[in-house]
């Protein structure tokens, strides 16, 4: 593949971005499925593989982890490209890691903060959600195992990594899904800011020529309307956002987004949501419009069009559509062997007790925190209301 087709932006609006982007959708997206492999040991064995789209031909060479998140650094054997992939949500719901990823980095967006690195000033009040800075401190502050030595070296963050390893010329991918893929909307403009930006007071410049391509994949949103422009003023139309039609993760955390996902698949085309969590999505709009809080997506949507799976269940629908998998079947690539698609459908029991342990594990302080907070803003709304003076006629 060549590099430079991996940067030239379409001609014009006119021109089909499947001529563009084709070739770096099934490539990126395997990267970011092996992402979800468990260890170093398993993200090389996996890269090796050469029935993927991949080919074989990337070779580790940074890999951070904590409790909570994980990232590693690939380059394409005897090519400059390098890409930074970033691990969605993780996948167990019996790990920590799991709950943490949901409750506080997922979930975590009726609070917003100011986004925390230096950026131009027509963007000093763009806001990202209080959720994506918590991912943005735990991965802008992991140490991580460079592979580049012998023997592997601990303890090397990110940026010290890219600062000893980028050269000139060089075209430095940012990719994930799900989590990951809000992770790319945030460390990429950081990653520009510290390589790429010359002439500002953001530490930028780096001393080395180099590209950042952006590419994510069923993201939700990080940030405000004013923090997309801000990324969109970096990237414009090389900012790629991939998503399947029928993926949910996608529309999530916009009012819009939250609208589709209250209506989305049936009754006539699939599973219908259930009532309850029909209830969630109206609760969360409207939190987000007391909070006076409109997130919006950075980049340009690359949509293709998905199927339903003719699961039973909505949820199980849901997970079908955002699983990696489904997207390399959708990109036309081999399916990475660390995830498992959905089997069939669960039996009502089965169905009763995950719910079961589901509620019992959001049976938390962070859970209850934002309960007391989403009914103190309650009282406090309806209290003024009953303080206004009535006017007499």
């Amino acid at each position: 593949m060549s590099l430079a087709s991996l940067l030239r932006p379409p001609v014009d609006e006119g021109e089909s971005r499947d001529t563009w982007v084709g070739p770096i959708k099934p490539l990126f997206m395997t990267l970011a499925a092996i992402a979800y492999a468990s260890s170093p040991d398993k993200i090389q064995k996996q890269l090796s593989e050469p029935s993927y789209a991949t080919k074989g031909h990337f070779k580790l060479l940074w890999v951070g982890q904590n409790d909570d998140n994980l990232m590693y650094i690939t380059q394409q054997i005897g090519s400059d490209l390098l890409v930074l992939v970033i691990r969605g949500t993780a996948t167990k719901w019996d790990t920590d890691a799991f709950w943490y990823d949901w409750l506080v980095e997922d979930f975590e967006q009726f609070r917003t903060v100011t986004v925390p690195w230096t950026v131009p000033e027509p963007y000093k009040t763009a806001r990202i959600s209080q959720g994506a800075y918590e991912q943005w401190n735990n991965l802008h502050n992991m140490s991580g195992t460079d592979y580049t030595v012998t023997p592997a070296s601990p303890s090397c963050t990110l940026l010290d990594f890219l600062s000893a390893n980028l050269k000139n010329g060089a075209v430095l991918g940012v990719t994930g899904h799900s989590a990951g893929g809000t992770a790319v909307s945030f460390m990429a403009p950081l990653l520009y800011e510290k390589f790429c930006r010359r002439g500002g007071d953001g530490g930028g410049g780096g001393g080395v020529s180099i590209a950042i391509l952006p590419v994510s994949f069923a993201g939700p949103t990080a940030g405000d309307a004013t923090f997309a422009n801000y990324v969109n003023s970096i990237f414009g139309n090389s900012f790629l956002r991939c998503a399947n039609s029928l993926d949910v993760a996608p529309h999530v955390w916009t009012i819009e987004g939250l609208d589709w996902v209250s209506e989305s698949y049936g009754p006539e085309k699939g599973p219908v949501i259930d009532n309850l969590l029909h209830l969630v999505f109206d609760g969360v709009c409207g939190l987000l419009e007391l909070e006076g809080i409109n997130y919006v997506q950075p980049g340009k949507l690359i949509e293709d069009t998905g199927s339903l799976s003719q699961v039973a269940h909505w949820y199980q629908e849901a997970v079908y559509q955002h699983h990696p998998n489904t997207y390399l079947t959708l990109y036309g690539a081999h399916i990475v062997s660390v995830h498992r698609l959905v089997g069939p459908p669960p039996t009502e029991l089965d169905i009763i007790r995950r719910r079961a342990v589901k509620a019992a594990r959001r049976a938390v302080g962070k859970v209850e925190g934002v309960v007391d907070e989403v009914k103190g803003k309650l009282d406090a709304a309806l209290t003024k209301d009953k303080a206004e003076p009535q006017l007499k006629v």
